[in-house]
């Protein structure tokens, strides 16, 4: 074994098996998104822009703390909007749940070093939270999809009245997922 591989195992072995699976999680979310994106018309676009993308996620996942994660989703959507783009369509909620997951897991690893191995309340606690936001993210497609079936979108009021309460309804969710367990401080 040379002295360059000796390194690289050496570095493989200081990355915990906690953060390859979370990495492992956010390329898997990526893949999803990427598939649900579904083809386009050029060939070569398509083959591109996957890889293009599968090259910024590598160095996203490498380096979370960069601006590799933002190349990641801005590429993802320039594929989606490309490829299909309808704000309606059951794939943004699919697109926007893997987006929200990659998003989450680089922040989580972005702020740890490689070789740290996160508590499980803290991975709950994420985990929450990324639920919340898909949930907001779905709750809001829903009434997109409303109010662009009953040709409502000239309606302030029911624009205006929806978003309240979907921002009563988050703040409501987001106090009882970040509130403080007993015998724990905030």
């Amino acid at each position: 074994m040379t002295a360059d591989q000796h390194d690289r195992t050496r570095h493989r072995r200081r990355i915990s098996v906690q953060r390859q699976v979370l990495a492992a999680g956010a390329a898997l979310a990526i893949a999803a998104s990427l598939a649900v994106t579904g083809g386009t018309t050029d060939l070569t676009f398509g083959l591109y822009s996957v890889g293009v993308t599968i090259l910024a996620l590598s160095a996203a996942l490498v380096h979370p703390d960069s601006s590799f994660p933002v190349l990641v989703i801005a590429l993802v959507v320039v594929r989606w909007m490309v490829s299909d783009g309808s704000p309606t369509s059951p794939a943004t909620i699919a697109i926007a749940a893997g987006l929200t997951a990659f998003h989450t897991i680089v922040a989580l690893l972005a702020g740890l070093p490689p070789n740290a191995t996160v508590p499980r309340d803290v991975l709950v606690r994420w985990g929450l939270r990324w639920l919340v936001v898909t949930g907001a993210t779905a709750l809001w497609w829903v009434v997109l999809v409303v109010m662009t079936r009953r040709d409502a979108t000239a309606s302030s009021l029911a624009t205006i009245a929806a978003l309240t309460a979907l921002v009563v309804g988050l703040v409501a969710v987001r106090r009882v997922v970040t509130a403080p367990t007993e015998g724990r401080q905030p």
